[in-house]
C-alpha cells in the first residue's frame, strides 16, 4: 500500500517538474519571440528614422540649392542692371560733356567774333538803296563766323579746313585754275613753319539771305614775314555753311623781320596798312578780273 502511494506521488512530482518545465520553456521560448519582436521593432524604427532623416536631409540640401541658385540669379540680375544703369550714366555724362563742350566752343567763337568786330561798325543788315532785305537773325554772326573758321585754318596749317571754307572749284581769277590755285595754297601753307592770322574791323554787309560782302584787315605773321593786308570778300551761303566765292587784297605791305637796331633806325619800322590808298582801292569797282590771292 505504501509503495503504491510512494509511486504515485512520485509520479505526481515527476509529472509536476515535468509540467513546469515545459511552462518554462514556453515562457522562455515566448519571452525569446517576444525579445526578437521587439528587436525587429527598434531595428525596424532606427531604419525608418535613417530613412526619413535621409529625406529631410535631401530636402534641406534641394532647397539649399534653390536658395543658392535665386540668390546667385538675385546678383547676376543686379549686376546687369548696376551695369546697365552705369553705362547709360556714362552715355549721359559723355552727352553732357559733349553739350557743354559744343556750348563753350560757342560761345569762345561768338565771343572771338564779337572781338574782332568793332561794335560800331556791326555787319548791316540790309542792301545799299532803299529797298531793305529780309535777313535772319544771326546771319551777320555766322559769316563773321566762316570767316574766323577760315583764319583759323589757315594758322593751324589745316589746308584740308581751310580749303573747305572756299566755294566747290573755287577760282582766284580766269586765268588759274581751281587745282593750280589749290596745289600753290597747298604748298605755301605747309612750307611755313609758324603761322598767325588775325582779322580785326571786320564789316559785313547782308546782300539778302543767302550772300554777303566782307571787308577786314588781315594781320598774316609767318616765319621772318608779316604783312597786313585790308581784304575785300564776298561769301554766299550753301545749305547751313558761308562759302567765300570770292577773295581781293585791297592794299598789302610787307617786309622782313628787322633787328631792334634797324628798327629803331627806320621810322615807323612796323608793318602798317595806308589806310586812305586801302579804302580808295576797296571802293573801286570790280571789273571781273581779280588779282591772284596774296596773304
Amino acid at each position: 500500500m505504501k509503495a503504491e502511494e510512494g509511486a504515485r506521488a512520485k509520479a505526481e512530482e515527476s509529472a509536476r517538474i515535468a509540467e513546469e518545465k515545459a511552462k518554462a520553456k514556453a515562457e522562455a521560448k515566448a519571452k525569446a519571440e517576444e525579445e526578437a519582436r521587439a528587436k525587429a521593432e527598434e531595428k525596424a524604427r532606427i531604419a525608418e528614422e535613417k530613412e526619413r532623416a535621409k529625406a529631410s536631409a535631401q530636402a534641406r540640401a534641394e532647397a539649399d540649392a534653390l536658395a543658392r541658385a535665386k540668390e546667385k540669379m538675385i546678383i547676376a540680375e543686379e549686376k546687369v542692371r548696376a551695369k546697365a544703369e552705369a553705362r547709360a550714366k556714362a552715355e549721359e555724362e559723355a552727352r553732357a560733356k559733349a553739350g557743354e563742350k559744343a556750348r563753350i566752343a560757342e560761345e569762345k567763337a561768338r565771343a572771338k567774333a564779337e572781338k574782332m568786330a568793332k561794335p560800331e561798325s556791326l555787319p548791316k543788315t540790309e542792301q545799299s538803296g532803299d529797298t531793305p532785305h529780309a535777313v535772319p537773325a544771326g546771319a551777320e554772326w555766322a559769316v563773321i563766323d566762316a570767316v574766323t573758321v577760315w583764319a583759323d585754318a589757315w594758322s593751324a596749317r589745316d589746308t584740308d579746313k581751310y580749303h573747305s571754307s572756299y566755294i566747290e572749284g573755287f577760282k582766284p581769277d580766269a586765268s588759274l585754275s581751281h587745282e593750280s590755285w589749290e596745289s600753290h595754297r597747298n604748298e605755301h601753307i605747309s612750307k611755313a613753319q609758324n603761322i598767325n592770322v588775325k582779322l580785326s574791323d571786320v564789316k559785313v554787309e547782308m546782300q539778302g539771305e543767302s550772300r554777303a560782302n566782307v571787308s577786314l584787315t588781315q594781320d598774316y605773321r609767318a616765319d621772318n614775314f608779316k604783312g597786313v593786308t585790308r581784304k575785300v570778300m564776298e561769301l554766299n551761303k550753301v545749305g547751313d555753311k558761308w562759302l567765300i566765292v570770292s577773295e581781293r587784297a585791297a592794299k598789302v605791305e610787307a617786309a622782313p623781320e628787322v633787328s631792334a637796331a634797324d628798327t629803331k633806325a627806320q621810322a615807323g619800322g612796323e608793318i602798317q596798312v595806308k589806310e586812305a590808298e586801302n579804302q580808295k582801292a576797296a571802293e573801286q569797282p570790280n571789273t571781273g578780273v581779280k588779282p591772284k590771292p596774296v596773304d
